[in-house]
């Protein structure tokens, strides 16, 4: 339970500075765009929850009190064995993406050095938190995001599954 407790508290802090009076009037996508309507799903963006962390999971949606909307996907214990964020036209409103990613950046220093994540997008950082799971934050594009996994599956622990959650995301951002 502390585990899922750390994990939610960084997903807490990564809105920090974000209001809901933040987004510009008029920003919200018009009703009439489907495909925009049907990407706000976050959960869909990991076409194989349970193949990509290596265990049976069910996906679910979890909205922070700011509004921030989180895909968690749960093992059959109830931990969270995968979770994505993604801010940015189409899901949760952000005014300014780098300075965004910027503060999920720093809320990852909380849980210990943070280092360069090569090849995801335009600039990723992560973090393993050792039995408090990992987290890698990035941008992309109009985009910035944050995956974390506190499992593990056979020979590929928490910051594998990390990394693999915030690849096959930023792949369809």
């Amino acid at each position: 339970m502390r585990k899922t407790g750390i994990v939610l508290l960084a997903f807490a802090l990564v809105s920090c500075g974000k209001s809901p009076g933040d987004a510009a009037p008029g920003s919200a996508a018009a009703p009439t765009e489907a495909p925009a309507a049907a990407a706000r799903d976050t959960c869909s963006l990991v076409a194989d929850a349970s193949a990509t962390l290596g265990q049976t999971v069910t996906a679910g949606t979890n909205t922070m009190p700011n509004g921030t909307k989180v895909c968690e996907w749960k093992s059959g214990e109830g931990r969270i064995c995968g979770s994505v964020t993604v801010f940015g036209p189409g899901f949760n409103d952000a005014t300014d993406i780098q300075r965004n990613y910027l503060g999920m950046v720093t809320s990852l220093g909380a849980f210990g050095e943070t280092k360069d994540v090569a090849g995801l997008g335009d600039a990723a950082k992560g973090v393993d938190a050792k039995m408090f799971g990992a987290q890698i934050a990035f941008r992309k594009g109009e985009h910035a995001a944050l995956a974390a996994s506190a499992c593990s599956s056979g020979a590929d622990g928490a910051p594998v599954l990390a990394e693999k959650l915030a690849r096959e995301v930023a792949a369809k951002l």
